[in-house]
């Protein structure tokens, strides 16, 4: 993997897969898509109008459910923190 850091309010994630919980059937053809991942580098946040900065909410090695993402290589995306749905517990 290249190196990346993320600008503004950026994540950078690496995808995982979800975690299947046990005695719990999914059949194939239901499954839907998920968007999970481990935080793996965050920008330095947004700027208000007036300049200051808004640090990003999220830290390295957090697990998170999100919406949209910008692939970058095969399992890393680079996602808007507006976009980071939740924090996995």
């Amino acid at each position: 993997m290249s190196s990346y850091q993320p600008l503004q309010d950026y994540v950078l994630i690496q995808k995982t897969t979800a975690d299947i919980k046990q005695g719990l059937i999914i059949m194939p053809e239901s499954r839907q898509p998920q968007n999970r991942g481990i935080v793996r580098a965050v920008g330095p946040g947004s700027r208000t109008p007036e300049g200051a900065v808004v640090p990003v909410n999220l830290t390295v090695g957090q697990k998170v459910m999100f919406n949209r993402a910008i692939e970058v290589e095969a399992d890393f995306l680079l996602v808007k923190e507006t976009e980071i749905l939740a924090i996995v517990q």
